[in-house]
């Protein structure tokens, strides 16, 4: 199995780290702090990752919760991302094509 790990982004308010496994692509974003100042900032910073991504020659992304975590169903969501089935350890699978 091929994987690298990246963090690519962190301060008070935000995390993100780009995992690629498999030839596939996943983002790892966590916001400390849900304020309507952080959200839009992590959407900056969101939109700056896509880009570089793309420039890289990755035009999908995928990430992954706790099926349970509706919270987490409603931010992947904000951010276009779609649902795409659950795993079978009970991860909640997403996919956004970028």
């Amino acid at each position: 199995m091929y994987r690298t790990f990246t963090n690519w982004y962190k301060d008070e308010t935000c995390s993100v780290s780009i995992e690629e496994m498999d030839h596939l692509t996943f983002i790892h974003c966590t916001i400390y702090k849900w304020t309507r100042s952080n959200i839009t900032k992590f959407f900056e910073i969101f939109t700056a990752v896509c880009a570089e991504l793309v420039d890289t020659g990755v035009h999908t992304l995928y990430t992954y919760s706790d099926v349970a975590d509706r919270k987490f169903d409603k931010f992947c969501k904000m951010f276009g991302f779609t649902f795409l089935g659950t795993a079978n350890n009970g991860w909640a699978v997403y996919k956004q094509e970028i």
